[in-house]
């Protein structure tokens, strides 16, 4: 039997969601309240950092998803421009609790980049799973809490 050198694919780096009206004036609702909060309490410098980041919010939630090309090779797995050598990686696993959105794990030796997450799009979980055993540990991991709030919100 053969074994790939590679694999490759393309998916979105998140999934696009509408979102009505109702949702960005509650952003800015919201801001707006809590920035007259922090101004009653004399807090000027938080006042105004609340509204930057409703603001960086609201561009975020209009920004369109980029079309990423992954790739895993014999060394590295590589996400769009970012590679990640297997030499920095302590572990993996597929997050397959979503048929729909099958995520691979990566756990990394960096502390700024614990755990990445990548969208498996269309491509067979088995056979990246039987790729990345040759190569790296297979670890049971979840995606940390803020993340999964983070998509429960829509982002």
């Amino acid at each position: 039997m053969e074994t790939k050198k590679t694999i490759a694919w393309q998916t979105l780096e998140y999934q696009l969601r509408a979102r009505s009206g109702d949702w960005f004036w509650a952003i800015g609702i919201v801001a707006v309240s809590l920035a007259i909060t922090a101004i009653l309490f004399k807090n000027f410098l938080f006042g105004i950092l609340i509204i930057i980041a409703a603001f960086a919010l609201i561009l975020q939630a209009v920004r369109k998803p980029r079309l990423i090309q992954f790739t895993i090779k014999q060394t590295a797995v590589v996400a769009g421009q970012v590679v990640y050598p297997f030499s920095s990686l302590e572990s993996f696993w597929l997050d397959e609790t979503n048929p729909a959105d099958v995520r691979l794990l990566l756990k990394s030796k960096n502390l700024t980049a614990m755990l990445i997450v990548i969208p498996l799009g269309d491509t067979e979980s088995q056979t990246v799973k039987d790729f990345l055993a040759q190569y790296i540990n297979e670890e049971e991991l979840h995606e940390p809490l803020a993340q999964k709030i983070m998509e429960a919100l829509g982002f």
